[in-house]
């Protein structure tokens, strides 16, 4: 008898210090981790729920959240239980960025923009052959351009609700001389265009597009967009939006 206790004792002593080990392993890996998470680091003792997509000019990192955001025409938030995509990176000439709320803190609600501003020059009645700089900002339901007269961000061309500026906005492919053109109207501060499937489709392609958008009843005034590449777009758009 006296010998069975002694194996007994034994086996527990033995048992309890391969418990110690495992117990130290895994809050080891579980304070790593916390301080991963802390830092801004992948937690490489868990990497459910990370989702990297890569291409030959994209690298694009989402990972999961708690709440959808939908972004609408008029910036406004709508959120329910879902889980939604949080995304950075940029695909050739383009980038996604994210409106910021009242507090001028960054929301979940994404559009794709140019990386920098381009290029342009515009007319009016009091100007010829002025600095234009111009961006895109392209949601899910909505495709805008800013223009900034004198290339100054602070000389956004703006309208108003009660009197919106309606524009024709002519899109050329640069690879075949084809035409499309769109009715378009400013009632903020970017210049929106109506039905855009059309743009959106030929954002899509690799071929260079020019853009000219002229004020309606008003032929002096006019902005004349640089040549530019829309190659990039359609990994964005099809990763935020499909």
């Amino acid at each position: 008898m006296r010998c069975f206790k002694k194996y007994l004792l034994i086996i527990v002593l033995l048992s309890f210090s391969a418990f110690s080990l495992f117990a130290d392993d895994y809050m080891d890996g579980y304070i790593q981790g916390y301080n991963d998470a802390l830092s801004g680091k992948n937690n490489i003792y868990s990497q459910d729920g990370a989702n990297t997509v890569k291409s030959t000019q994209t690298n694009i990192t989402t990972k999961k959240t708690s709440q959808v955001k939908t972004v609408k025409s008029s910036g406004t938030n709508t959120s329910d239980s879902s889980s939604s995509k949080t995304v950075t990176g940029v695909s050739g000439n383009w980038t996604v960025k994210y409106f910021l709320n009242s507090l001028g803190e960054s929301t979940n609600q994404a559009y794709i923009s140019n990386v920098n501003y381009s290029s342009g020059v515009y007319n009016d009645s009091r100007v010829t052959k002025g600095e234009l700089k111009w961006y895109f900002v392209i949601t899910e339901d909505q495709l805008g351009i800013v223009l900034l007269e004198n290339g100054d961000a602070k000389s956004r061309v703006k309208g108003t609700k009660s009197h919106p500026r309606k524009y024709t906005v002519t899109v050329q492919d640069m690879s075949n001389s084809t035409l499309t053109r769109f009715s378009a109207s400013n009632d903020s501060d970017k210049v929106v265009i109506d039905n855009d499937a059309a743009l959106r489709d030929l954002l899509k392609k690799d071929n260079n597009l020019k853009i000219v958008i002229e004020r309606i009843n008003d032929a002096n005034n006019y902005y004349n967009l640089d040549e530019f590449s829309p190659s990039g777009f359609k990994t964005l758009s099809d990763f935020l939006w499909d």
